[in-house]
């Protein structure tokens, strides 16, 4: 730890207001890299939820061709007896 020295010179200097930094510099040290790993994770999260998303466009994308082949063989139908009515036929 390269900061042991550097640390007992400020006990030695200033006395519990040096115990004090101290116990706040761990302190937030701590978290920040808790938080750091925070973010790390929501990226993470963020990136997966996008490349979900993007999977599942593609999947409407492909129900709307079928639907639309769907509608386009219905309509077409003249043996259909309401397709024949709407038709005039």
């Amino acid at each position: 730890m390269p900061d042991a020295s550097f640390f007992i010179e400020i006990l030695k200097q200033l006395g519990v207001a040096g115990v004090v930094f101290v116990i706040f510099y761990i302190y937030h040290k701590s978290q920040v890299k808790l938080f750091s790993d925070i973010i790390d994770t929501q990226n993470e999260h963020a990136k997966r939820n996008f490349e979900i998303l993007q999977s599942f466009i593609q999947t409407l994308e492909y129900h709307g061709a079928c639907l639309a082949r769907m509608e386009t063989k219905i309509d077409q139908n003249q043996f259909c007896p309401v397709a024949r009515k709407e038709s005039g036929k």
